[in-house]
């Protein structure tokens, strides 16, 4: 698989740029971001928790998404939903993007005229939205201007950040016709 070059380079100064000046702010985490130009906060409230991900990510019956239950297991289930929004959503959206990069460079175009309406289970963050709008940035399949994903997902607080950051980052993805509607799910 090969991805274009600025798809490698998406997730630098601009994309921080957003979390900082567009998101950390509206989502009630401006604090937050900018302690994490501390080590001491970084290597306390932010290593841990990216290390608990990842061993919980890496039980072979478990899949890349966090079980709902896992926010409720910590001290601070705020700064364990933040190190999985700043570690593992970026790679996440980048293997959806990648998809799409692909399939742009193998010719594929979508078929399909008129909206995206679609559903996403379990994300909270809509990273198959996310991801897919920055495929298409990157490396275009012709997918429509509009879209609606219906955003299915048990965590709250993760449903509430999404409505914070989806309309921002569609719109730095040039997919300012795109839309998630937030569906809470109890487990």
């Amino acid at each position: 698989m090969k991805v274009p070059i600025s798809l490698s380079e998406a997730f630098g100064p601009e994309y921080e740029k957003l979390i900082t000046d567009s998101f950390a702010p509206d989502a009630g985490l401006q604090e937050e971001i900018e302690s994490l130009n501390s080590n001491r906060y970084v290597m306390r409230s932010i290593v841990p928790h990216i290390q608990k991900l990842s061993q919980t990510f890496q039980q072979p019956t478990r899949s890349s998404q966090p079980p709902p239950s896992l926010w409720k297991m910590s001290s601070n289930p705020k700064n364990l939903r933040l190190s999985y929004f700043l570690y593992f959503f970026p790679s996440n959206i980048f293997r959806y993007a990648s998809i799409i990069a692909e399939l742009s460079r193998l010719g594929y175009q979508w078929p399909h005229k008129g909206p995206i309406n679609a559903i996403e289970f379990g994300s909270g963050l809509a990273e198959g939205a996310c991801g897919i709008a920055t495929g298409e940035k990157h490396g275009s399949i012709g997918l429509p201007q509009e879209a609606s994903w219906s955003n299915v997902a048990s965590d709250k607080t993760l449903l509430k950040w999404a409505s914070f950051w989806n309309p921002e980052y569609f719109r730095f993805t040039n997919r300012e016709n795109w839309q998630t509607r937030n569906f809470h799910k109890k487990n």
